[in-house]
């Protein structure tokens, strides 16, 4: 009949020495596991927002869609150059902020959830001048589609006394329309009704549903982006 080891007998500084072995095992092999695991999330690829928010764009699929709307699905680098806020927010300061950029896209969400946006391949100016634009568009995200430019010489309007808009008889306006009894001049992006109209049909657009739902829209989000 075999007896227990007794202390400091060789068998018992044995088992001992193998116990705090199989401790050091067990912590060495949870600092390895937590340290892999440390870097596959370092070497695995982030996702790549090409310089957007997800404030109105918010998935991977939704950024394929915008580069498939103004570049034929080419990948491009974007800048945010004016987002409104409450002390931000009126037409002098998109101007100080677009003008002289280069090609441009707006986003926009309105208070009724739907998403749209706008592509300027040529610079905003304050001139005071229609912008001959044959590469102009606006996209919806909820319908899934660009609107082409069937009137070119008016894809939009630069000045600097205007808010942005496209398409003669401001087709697509981002300026308060007066409706709320408001001053027109004072309001901004963010506390205006603005206007989709048809009087002149500069984009392919066939009804109001397809962009806003309503003639009479309020922007909740907005963002300007250079293409880079």
């Amino acid at each position: 009949m075999e007896t227990a080891p007794t202390p400091n007998s060789p068998n018992s500084n044995l088992i001992n020495e193998i116990n705090a072995l199989k401790e050091k095992i067990n912590m060495l092999t949870e600092r390895l596991i937590s340290l892999e695991n440390k870097l596959e999330k370092l070497e695995s690829p982030k996702k790549d927002n090409y310089g957007l928010t997800d404030k109105i764009i918010k998935t991977e699929e939704e950024i394929k869609e915008l580069f498939s709307f103004i570049s034929n699905g080419r990948e491009r680098q974007f800048r945010l150059l004016f987002s409104p806020t409450l002390e931000k927010n009126k037409k002098e300061d998109f101007h100080q902020n677009c003008d002289n950029k280069g090609s441009t896209i707006i986003l926009v969400e309105t208070s009724n959830g739907r998403r749209f946006g706008t592509f300027a391949s040529l610079s905003w100016k304050s001139n005071n001048q229609w912008v001959n634009d044959p590469f102009a568009c606006i996209f919806s995200f909820d319908n899934h589609k660009r609107y082409n430019l069937l009137l070119p010489q008016y894809a939009y309007y630069g000045g600097q006394g205007y808010v942005p808009h496209f398409g003669a008889s401001d087709q697509l306006g981002f300026y308060n329309n007066g409706t709320d009894g408001k001053d027109v001049n004072s309001m901004g992006f963010l506390d205006s009704i603005h206007t989709l109209n048809f009087g002149t049909k500069t984009y392919d657009i066939n009804s109001i549903d397809e962009i806003t739902l309503s003639s009479n829209y309020v922007i909740n989000k907005m963002e300007v982006y250079q293409v880079l």
